[in-house]
């Protein structure tokens, strides 16, 4: 192992806080180099004092964090959610304007249930159309659709990697008025967005 406080070149020590030899003037530290033997494209570039930078990193400044789910169990889709709740909505009005004033508060209580249903159903039935996965409110899950078009709740969890080592705590997925967000259940202020995407595949059984 190489001495950093004696000259490789002349064996004397470096003085305090020199960068080179007072003797023979070798640098203390090597220079940062650029090594472009290998970069064809000018993408890959190597330098110096342990650092690489590649055309796949260079540019990639995501937070690094462990995923996994803490629990998983398929659901109805949410398109069929949808029609259901709909069709209920529909025959609960249609009811309480033909049946005896006797139904008419239960079935309208049932039409507005069925609506609000009807509504989160369809939300959720386009988010996962179009990314994959519906964050619910009130810290219910998320919703995730694999390739064979089946439905999926789910309870993401996460390794927060703003906290220190000896302090590690789990963070889970939340909703919130900038879009749902990863949250530390030790420090609320650890908030990082979240992106089903990035969850590993989901494996049903696993």
């Amino acid at each position: 192992m190489t001495d950093r406080n004696t000259c490789p070149k002349c064996h004397e020590y470096y003085a305090a806080n020199n960068s080179f030899c007072g003797n023979c003037g070798q640098a203390r530290y090597p220079s940062a180099t650029v090594d472009q033997s290998h970069n064809q494209g000018g993408t890959n570039i190597v330098a110096g004092r342990d650092v690489t930078l590649r055309d796949e990193d260079r540019w990639d400044t995501r937070i690094r964090m462990h995923m996994d789910r803490s629990n998983q169990r398929r659901i109805w889709p949410a398109d069929l959610v949808s029609a259901v709740s709909g069709t209920i909505a529909i025959l609960s009005f249609f009811g309480a304007s033909q049946l005896p004033s006797t139904f008419l508060w239960p079935l309208i209580a049932v039409a507005f249930g069925s609506t609000v249903v009807l509504y989160f159903a369809f939300a959720a039935g386009n988010d996962l159309r179009a990314h994959g996965s519906h964050v619910l409110p009130f810290g219910l899950g998320v919703l995730e659709r694999t390739k064979d078009g089946a439905n999926w709740l789910t309870e993401p969890v996460a390794a927060c990697p703003l906290c220190p080592a000896d302090k590690q705590s789990v963070m889970r997925v939340q909703r919130s008025i900038r879009g749902p967000v990863w949250v530390c259940g030790h420090t609320a202020q650890h908030e990082i967005g979240f992106d089903g995407a990035q969850l590993p595949q989901l494996i049903p059984g696993a």
